[in-house]
Formats: C-alpha cells, sequence, structure tokens
C-alpha cells in the first residue's frame, strides 16, 4: 500500500467521522433540546401549582381571621357586663352567626376549644373555668392565624369589666 492510499484512508476515515459526529451532535442536540422542553414544562406546571396552593392558604388565613375576629367579638357577650343590654340580642345574632361559620373555616384545635367553652355556657358555669376556657379559645385562635409559636398563655389573657 502506498503512502497516497493509506492517506485516502486516513481521510476517507477522517470524513466520515467528522459527518457521523455531525450527525450525532445534531441527533443530541435535538433530544436535549426536547428535554429541556419537557423540563421547563414540568417546572412551570409545578410553578402554576404552587402559586395556586399558596394563593388558597392565603384566602383560607384572610378568612379565618376575619372569622375568630367575628367571633371573638361577638363571645363578648358571654363575659359579665361587657354588652349593654341594649345590644344583647345583636350579639347573640352575630355570635350565633360567628359561630356557624366557625365550624366551616375553623381549625379542629379552634372547634375543640370552642366547643368545651360551648359546653361550659350549657352547664351555666362562670367565673375562673369560664374565663380559662374563654381564653383557650382566643389562644387556639391565635396559634391557627400564624402565631405558632407564641410564648402568651392563657394566664396572659386578662378580663377586664367597667
Amino acid at each position: 500500500m502506498s503512502t497516497k492510499d493509506i492517506l485516502l484512508i486516513v481521510l476517507g476515515n477522517a470524513g466520515l467521522f467528522t459527518l457521523l459526529g455531525v450527525l450525532f451532535k445534531g441527533h443530541f442536540d435535538k433530544k436535549l433540546a426536547d428535554q429541556n422542553g419537557l423540563i421547563t414544562k414540568e417546572v412551570e406546571k409545578l410553578k402554576k401549582e404552587v402559586e395556586f396552593d399558596f394563593k388558597n392558604r392565603e384566602e383560607l388565613l384572610i378568612k379565618k381571621r376575619n372569622v375568630y375576629n367575628d367571633l371573638v367579638d361577638s363571645m363578648s357577650i358571654f363575659i359579665g357586663q361587657r354588652v349593654p343590654k341594649e345590644k344583647q340580642e345583636e350579639y347573640q345574632e352575630k355570635f350565633l352567626k360567628a359561630y356557624d361559620t366557625a365550624w366551616l373555616w375553623a381549625s379542629d384545635d379552634v372547634l375543640e376549644e370552642l366547643s368545651n367553652y360551648m359546653q361550659l355556657k350549657i352547664e351555666g358555669k362562670t367565673g375562673e373555668d369560664e374565663q380559662q376556657a374563654f381564653a383557650k379559645c382566643v389562644l387556639a385562635m391565635r396559634k391557627d392565624i400564624g402565631f405558632v409559636e407564641t410564648k402568651v398563655s392563657i394566664d396572659n389573657y386578662k378580663f377586664i369589666i367597667f
């Protein structure tokens, strides 16, 4: 075999390898682009799901805060002389509405404390037991709307009646 023949074989093989390299690179680049497209679609899908979940949690938190505000405000009907006689019926109606709404939106912990408090009211108990049960309700509401690691306790809640 002559030098010329060897050179032609080497150049032919080099051309073949170059052509195969270009074909493989094009194939792998297309596969890579396809994979990038799939990954981008999945990331966008996950992003939308996270945004949707965050929005729902935020709306739920706002709803709970409103329900708890109404509930605590109307629960003052039960504490001593906090509500003037001429407004007692209005506060009773507010409480019943807030109580029913709480059963839709409140956490289990809040509903348990609220039920305990209502049981004391049904039994006609007043005084320190009632005050502690009331404070437990308020504390459960605080924890449910974001003050999970609160340092206040039921002993910190003071009942002031003018």
